[in-house]
C-alpha cells in the first residue's frame, strides 16, 4: 500500500536500513544474503508491525482433513505488515533478511515512497508465524486445496477456486486494518502499545507524515488479483491500482468497475503461457478501467517471479533454467521506472517515446531489456510498441535512452507517498 504523506519525512537516525551490495555476486545472493544497492536518492529504513485484530474474523466454512481438531476456515487473527520507508543513512545499518518483494519495495521507498508490504496469514505461503498477544507463536503451514473438506457444500470443488475466492477476501480485509493502522500512526496513536510487534520509536515523529486519502495499492500474482479487487470495492478509496502478473482468473465472472487509473506489468511468461489466456482474461478486466489513463506494459524475457527477489538470490545460470531472459536488475528497473512514472502521470511520455511496431503484438516478442506497450483500443489486431528504459543489455547509452533517463529523474522527484504492496505466492 503506498500512502502519500503531506510533506517529506525523516526517521531518526538510528532506524535500521537494509544491507546491500553493490556488485552482483556469480551465485546471486546465496553466499552475500544481500540486494543490489537501491538506486534512489534516500536510504531505506525497514519495520515490522503486527497488531492484533480486535473482533477476530472467519473466512471460508472448510476443515482441514489431515489436521484433527483445526479451526474451520481461514482465521484472521493478527495483521503483520512490513515498512519500508525513506530514512537519513545510518553509519550502523542492519543486515535484514531476504524476502520476496523486497527489492520493488526497497527501490520505491528510496525513491520517496512509504510502503505497507503486508504478510498474508491465508495459507498461499510456504509457512507463515502468527504471533499471539500472550507471546506465543502460532504456524500457519501451506494450505492445499485438495486437503479440505467444505461441509457446507453438496458437491466438493474440483479445484481451489472457492478456497482462492475466501483467501481474496482476507486479503482485502488485512489491508483494510493496514490502513486504519497507518491512519493511527498519522495520527500520533501510540502503536507500541497497542501492537504485538512494533520498533521501539518515538512515533510522534510520524504524525502527519502520511495521507490515507491518497493510498495507491500494488501487487504480484494473486497479490494483484487482490489489488485490483480492492481498487473495485468501495471500501477503499485507493487513487492508483498496479498490478503485476495477476492471476484475473481468480476473480471470474469479473463484474465490477474499476473507477481509478490502473497499470499492470506482465512477464512474457503470463502473456504468452496457456495459449496467451490470462493475458485475454486481463483484456477482459482492463475493458472495466477508465480508457485514458489506464496502461498495459509486458516484459519481454521476464518470468513470473521476476517481480520477485528470487532471481536476485539465485546464481544467473539457474535462472536461465527458470525461463528468464536478461537480467534481474534490469527486470526490476524496468517495473520500478514504469511504476514511478505511472504513480507521476508520465506514462503517456513513455509512451510516445516508444518505437512503434506493426502487425499483432498481443505477446511480449522482443529484445530482453525493454518495455513493450500494448494498446488495448487499437484491439488485437494492432498495437504493441516497445521502449528500452535504461540500455541495461548495451555497453553504452544512446540519445533515446538519455532522453528517457532524463524523463525518470524528473519523474523521481516525488513527494513523499505510501504504497501498499500486495505479496503474491500461489496464483
Amino acid at each position: 500500500m503506498l500512502l502519500e504523506p503531506n510533506e517529506a519525512h525523516e526517521a531518526s537516525d538510528d532506524a535500521p536500513t537494509i544491507a546491500s551490495v553493490g556488485k552482483r555476486s556469480f551465485w546471486g545472493s546465496l553466499v552475500t544474503r544481500t540486494l543490489p544497492n537501491y538506486t534512489g536518492p534516500h536510504a531505506v529504513g525497514v519495520a515490522d508491525i503486527e497488531v492484533p485484530v480486535r473482533t477476530p474474523k472467519t473466512f471460508g466454512s472448510f476443515e482441514h482433513v489431515k489436521i484433527p481438531g483445526k479451526p474451520v476456515g481461514l482465521a484472521l487473527e493478527t495483521v503483520l505488515f512490513t515498512l519500508f520507508y525513506p530514512a537519513v543513512p545510518s553509519p550502523g545499518d542492519s543486515e535484514q533478511s531476504i524476502w520476496f518483494p523486497n527489492a520493488v519495495c526497497g527501490e520505491l521507498a528510496s525513491r520517496g515512497y512509504i510502503v505497507a508490504a503486508v504478510e498474508h496469514r491465508d495459507g498461499t505461503g510456504p509457512s507463515s508465524s502468527i504471533r499471539t498477544p500472550d507471546g506465543d507463536f502460532k504456524v500457519l503451514p501451506f494450505l492445499n486445496w485438495k486437503d479440505i473438506h467444505w461441509p457446507d457444500l453438496q458437491e466438493q470443488p474440483k479445484d481451489d477456486t472457492i478456497l482462492r475466492h475466501s483467501q481474496l477476501d482476507l486479503r482485502l480485509a488485512e489491508m483494510e486494518i493496514t490502513l486504519k493502522v497507518m491512519e493511527m500512526i498519522n495520527s500520533g496513536q501510540d502503536i507500541e502499545n497497542m501492537s504485538i510487534l512494533s520498533p521501539h520509536w518515538d512515533w510522534i515523529s510520524w504524525v502527519g507524515s502520511t495521507d490515507a486519502n491518497k493510498a495507491k495499492v500494488m501487487g504480484h500474482s494473486l497479490g494483484g488479483t487482490a489489488a485490483i479487487k480492492a481498487a473495485a470495492d468501495p471500501r477503499f478509496s485507493f487513487t492508483h491500482c498496479i498490478a503485476l502478473d495477476p492471476a484475473v482468473q481468480r476473480i471470474e465472472p469479473w463484474t465490477s468497475t474499476i473507477d481509478i487509473p490502473l497499470l499492470t506489468i506482465n512477464s512474457e511468461e503470463f502473456a504468452v503461457g496457456m495459449d496467451g489466456g490470462d493475458f485475454t482474461r486481463l483484456l477482459g478486466v482492463f475493458e472495466t478501467a477508465p480508457q485514458e489513463n489506464s496502461y498495459i506494459f509486458n516484459l519481454p524475457g521476464g518470468s513470473h517471479p521476476s517481480f520477485s527477489d528470487i532471481h536476485l538470490i539465485l546464481p544467473g545460470f539457474i535462472n536461465k533454467r527458470m525461463g528468464l531472459r536478461g537480467t534481474p536488475e534490469c527486470v526490476l528497473e524496468l517495473v520500478v521506472k514504469t511504476s514511478v512514472a505511472f504513480l507521476n502521470g508520465k506514462a503517456d511520455d513513455v509512451k510516445r517515446r516508444a518505437e512503434k511496431t506493426e502487425g499483432a503484438q498481443i505477446r511480449p516478442i522482443g529484445v530482453p531489456g525493454r518495455i513493450q506497450y500494448y494498446d488495448r483500443r487499437e484491439g488485437t489486431e494492432t498495437g504493441g510498441s516497445t521502449v528500452d528504459l535504461g540500455g541495461m543489455l548495451r555497453e553504452g547509452p544512446t540519445d533515446s535512452t538519455a532522453e528517457l533517463g532524463r524523463l525518470f529523474r524528473e519523474g523521481d522527484s516525488v513527494e513523499l507517498e505510501s504504497v501498499e504492496v500486495e505479496m503474491g505466492e500461489a496464483q
